[in-house]
């Protein structure tokens, strides 16, 4: 059989040196950025997004020859495939571990490594995603030279060889690779990196030979062109207009096309049913079928589809300072305003009272900045905040429809004891996350896990794979016990131990729901990398006084500490209330002695 590898003209220009042995979402992006910041061209599978059909074409040839009955790869198809890099990662090299040893013995090998369970529901909702989308299996019918190796790539790993859908075959298909990298690479060259602990210059730097740079490791914009999103949305964005101009001559199928590209995500099979809308409007619904449609809903300014929505999940992720460092710049004016009130949420989570109260004076003709400085006011003093109350109740009665309102008002409404105020002016939301997550709040603090489990379960129909919705459903998981304690470690851990994603808050709720589990030690491990990031968290202090307790440790200087940075934290007030109600009961029952 005749190879596209054996026409390729290109030949190796630069030695091998590098090259990453992890699978795919076990941090091979982060290697990526960090091996071009240290002066490597690496080839990773964004670059063969970038680079189109034909590094498509070749990875597939690859796979074939290594998974099924075509000729194995070896250093001469190497070099012609990306002879031009002299670094390598991700699954263009993580398949070809044999191979490429024998291709480049004298290069440096590096292995990323993560928590075999979170790489099995990573692999759920990335690689098994885009197998098992429809609107992407029905794009690789047409678009044969990029999108159809993609997707059967994607599929015979799923199938083959992770054994999709037996979860347990599919961590051992991950536990082999490890162990196959470690026998097959001698140690002295080989770089193991586990993901949980980070990839750091102070790991890589010395064993690449190279002067750790001033700079701090990068991590990519999120939002930025380059990241893997992005550069995927693009692939599949070529590949649709390519099929639109060899299709121009038909009438349907293009609008069946363009209705795929603006409605659907090809990575997720939701986007199925729009497909097929697309299609009825192209070809005309019959009259049997018409129905009247429900009436539109407001937008929700942080949805998903919306382009708030990677500084809206950095701000539930609780990277709080990152969403007020966040560059907004590329944002349209429409969105000015609720980008605004984000930051100042998040200006008010770090507890720049002051600051919020300031930036907001003056703003008597925007709800939305009113609503934020009446929060401020009441988190800054909540004994003395009756007029942030007050005016919290002003805003619920005249501008009950604002988002901004129905959050902030809510939350003030809320804090104050006033639930049921706060829970009718949340039930004004239209498709709000953000109004959902706090109502779910209010249930869990009222005891009521029963009203706060259905509130996510309906947000779930129409929000599936939110990572809010993710994280609610945590919340309420941990209130309900037994096995939902290990799906909302799940979610935190993830979280917490993805070093783009993690932050003070998730890796408390990764503590929390090992504590539930019995699992202390990891508990401890997870509470000390947040203590790392901020020694003086509220939230990480009260819990390392909870898990010190049960492990029977001295919680005198932690207990000093929180009484420092807050006072009035409910764990405080809350034990106080409890030792005083214990005492006065003890009082009751003091033995008398007779002489």
């Amino acid at each position: 059989m005749s190879r596209l590898v054996d026409k390729e003209k290109n030949r190796r220009t630069k030695p091998m040196q590098v090259i990453g042995l992890g699978l795919c979402r076990t941090g091979t992006m982060g290697l990526y950025w960090a091996l071009n910041a240290l002066g490597y061209r690496t080839y990773h599978m964004i670059e063969t997004l970038q680079n189109g059909a034909r590094d498509m074409q070749l990875l597939y040839e690859a796979f074939r020859g290594k998974f099924e009955d075509g000729k194995p790869f070896g250093r001469e198809e190497f070099d012609r495939w990306y002879g031009d890099y002299d670094a390598v990662c991700d699954i263009q090299s993580a398949f070809f571990v044999e191979e490429l040893y024998a291709a480049y013995p004298d290069a440096k090998f590096v292995l990323t490594d993560r928590n075999p369970d979170a790489w099995v529901r990573s692999m759920h909702k990335t690689v098994f995603a885009s197998a098992l989308s429809t609107p992407m299996q029905i794009l690789s019918w047409f678009e044969r030279r990029g999108v159809r190796p993609l997707w059967l790539m994607n599929y015979k790993m799923k199938t083959d060889l992770c054994g999709y859908p037996d979860d347990e075959r599919t961590k051992q298909f991950y536990l082999d690779h490890v162990k196959r990298v470690k026998a097959i690479v001698p140690a002295e060259q080989l770089l193991y990196l586990k993901l949980e602990e980070g990839i750091t210059w102070e790991k890589l730097c010395p064993f690449l030979g190279k002067p750790i740079p001033d700079e701090p490791m990068p991590k990519g914009e999120k939002n930025g062109p380059d990241n893997f999103e992005s550069v995927a949305q693009a692939f599949m964005s070529r590949a649709l207009l390519g099929l639109l101009k060899r299709w121009l001559s038909y009438s349907a199928v293009p609008m069946v096309a363009m209705g795929l590209w603006k409605y659907t995500d090809l990575w997720d099979d939701r986007g199925y049913e729009n497909l097929i809308a697309a299609h009825i409007q192209a070809s005309g619904p019959p009259a049997l079928h018409a129905r009247t449609p429900e009436p539109p809903r407001k937008m929700d300014p942080y949805s998903a589809e919306g382009e708030l929505v990677n500084i809206h999940n950095a701000f539930h992720q609780g990277q709080y300072q990152q969403v007020v460092d966040f560059d907004t710049s590329s944002f349209s004016a429409s969105n000015a305003l609720p980008t605004r009130v984000l930051k100042l949420r998040a200006r008010l989570a770090l507890g720049q009272y002051d600051d919020v109260i300031a930036e907001t004076s003056g703003e008597s003709g925007v709800p939305d900045l009113q609503a934020a400085a009446a929060l401020a006011t009441y988190l800054k003093s909540p004994e003395s905040a009756d007029k942030a109350i007050a005016k919290a109740q002003e805003l619920a009665a005249s501008a009950g429809d604002n988002l901004s309102v129905q959050l902030l008002a809510g939350s003030v409404l809320a804090n104050a004891g006033l639930t049921e105020e706060a829970l009718a002016l949340l039930a004004k939301h239209q498709g709000s996350l953000d109004a959902v997550a706090l109502i779910i709040q209010i249930h869990l603090q009222q005891n009521r896990a029963d009203l706060a489990a259905k509130e996510a379960q309906q947000a779930r129909k129409w929000a599936q794979d939110s990572l809010l919705v993710n994280i609610a459903e945590s919340w309420v998981g941990l209130r309900e016990g037994g096995e939902k304690y290990q799906q909302a470690f799940y979610v935190f851990e993830e979280l917490a131990q993805a070093p783009a994603s993690q932050a003070v808050q998730s890796l408390v709720g990764q503590a929390v729901s090992e504590l539930h589990l019995g699992r202390y030690p990891e508990a401890e491990a997870a509470l000390q990398q947040a203590i790392a990031l901020d020694p003086n968290s509220p939230d990480v202090l009260s819990n390392t006084i909870v898990l010190n307790t049960i492990l029977g440790k001295d919680t005198t200087e932690l207990k000093k500490t929180l009484e420092q940075v807050d006072p009035k934290h409910p764990f405080l007030i809350e034990a106080t209330a409890k030792k005083d109600a214990f005492e006065a009961a003890q009082a009751k029952y003091t033995p008398k002695f007779e002489a």
